[in-house]
């Protein structure tokens, strides 16, 4: 049995892209995990999916970058399923994958006299 099976997960960005993956895969190894998102049908499908592979999820759709959303929200969370075990920001690490990718291609691209700019005007 995981560590994991019976924590409550709230991951942020869950609707699609890492973050959806983060949420499967917590979910996978026993999490409640509540996708978090702002496309509120993105959402509802990822759950319907999640639920399908007999992971137990729900949707909490905020705008994280709205502070009271993010209080009121997470207090009814914390309220209805107790303690939040893991918070996963996906939002987060999506941005920081896409500085550090820039940033090994722009080393790279600069060996050769080159910058991500002038690589996607070429022709």
């Amino acid at each position: 049995m995981s560590k994991l099976n019976g924590k409550i997960a709230v991951v942020t960005g869950a609707t699609g892209g890492i973050g959806f993956q983060v949420a499967k895969r917590l979910g996978e190894d026993g999490c409640k995990v509540i996708l978090n998102g702002i496309e509120d049908d993105k959402g509802a499908d990822s759950v319907k999916e999640l639920q399908a592979l007999g992971i137990d999820a729900e949707y909490c759709g905020f705008d994280v970058t709205d502070e009271n959303a993010v209080n009121e929200n997470i207090g009814k969370i914390g309220r209805k399923h107790g303690k939040i075990e893991i918070d996963c920001d996906s939002n987060d690490i999506e941005q920081t994958f896409c500085r550090a990718l820039r940033s090994s291609l722009n080393r790279t691209l600069s060996k050769r006299n080159l910058s991500v700019g002038k690589l996607l005007s070429l022709k």
